[in-house]
């Protein structure tokens, strides 16, 4: 894959203000990932990056492979994706009450729990999917007997909706431009009354990089992506499910919005979230260069700083 797009402006606030903020070596490419951040917002993006062409190429070829092992869903996945499902259906029923949910549309639905998990606990009447990869459109399909398409461009296409409920579990930080794909939801799929649901890995509870993510989100970007895009802020998570229930992991934020049909200035990102951000990426440096160090004087050192930055990392 050639990284051949280079951002010369923030996707979030407009601002060519931004430096190095770290490179990870993909193994996948065999190339060093850059990651920017914006000195005015504290937006963290990958540059250069793929173009659309290539992301869609490698969407539908090796990236369901390189994750699992399989381009078809595998058990293991399946049980995740299921899990994550019952935490983001009891999030969302806590703030939203059953009565005003009656259509869901799920972006990125893989084999469709997601969609499942709405329709156990509210009375859904119109569930419809957007999944790119083949083998998992598919199942969504045959197995779990759901309306899924292979993109936003086909639904479209179709006239359905509006829809009460718009989902993205772990979507976002794959698009190129996660602010005009939100406002094209608000504008063409959902309505004053409807409600979205987003949920991404938190760069403050964990190093999120990989080809894939062309963003790493904090509590406040993901924050100021959502209200940019004509939505206000109803509840906000950090936790660490399904992966970690501990009550101290912040690995991903799940947030729950609704239209508002504006959108909302931003604001710069504070010195002290610059330098949270710097900490983090000290954090994880740190933690693999004192295991390097141990392995070569005492294996039992080594085990010690490796299960100290897995738990840091959960």
């Amino acid at each position: 894959m050639d990284l051949s797009q280079t951002v010369s402006i923030c996707p979030l606030c407009g601002s060519s203000n931004f430096r190095t903020f770290d490179t990870f070596y993909s193994s996948e490419i065999h190339l060093l990932l850059h990651y920017k951040v914006c000195t005015y917002c504290s937006l963290v993006f990958m540059s250069p990056r793929p173009d659309q062409e290539s992301l869609n190429s490698y969407y539908l070829s090796t990236y369901r492979e390189g994750r699992s092992g399989s381009e078809k869903p595998t058990n293991v996945e399946i049980d995740e994706q299921h899990a994550r499902a019952k935490h983001l259906v009891r999030f969302f029923s806590k703030v939203v009450p059953e009565t005003q949910i009656r259509s869901h549309l799920d972006i990125g639905c893989s084999v469709g729990e997601l969609l499942l998990g709405f329709q156990t606990m509210f009375d859904i009447t119109l569930s419809i999917g957007v999944e790119p990869t083949v083998a998992h459109r598919a199942y969504a399909i045959q197995q779990n007997s759901l309306q899924v398409f292979e993109s936003l461009d086909f639904l479209e296409k179709t006239s359905q909706g509006p829809y009460d409920l718009v989902s993205l579990s772990h979507v976002l930080e794959h698009l190129p431009d996660p602010i005009d794909y939100l406002t094209r939801l608000r504008t063409i799929f959902m309505t004053e009354k409807s409600h979205l649901l987003v949920e991404v890995p938190n760069l403050y509870g964990h190093t999120c990089y990989e080809l894939a993510h062309l963003y790493c989100f904090t509590p406040k970007t993901l924050e100021d992506v959502v209200n940019a895009a004509g939505f206000s802020i109803m509840a906000k998570k950090l936790h660490g499910l399904p992966r970690n229930s501990h009550l101290r992991s912040q690995r991903y934020i799940t947030i729950l919005a609704k239209v508002n049909n504006r959108t909302q200035r931003i604001n710069r990102g504070s010195h002290w979230s610059l330098m949270k951000l710097r900490r983090v990426k000290g954090q994880s440096r740190k933690t693999w260069v004192q295991l390097c160090i141990a392995a070569l004087h005492k294996p039992s050192y080594a085990l010690h700083w490796f299960a100290k930055g897995l738990n840091k990392s959960r």
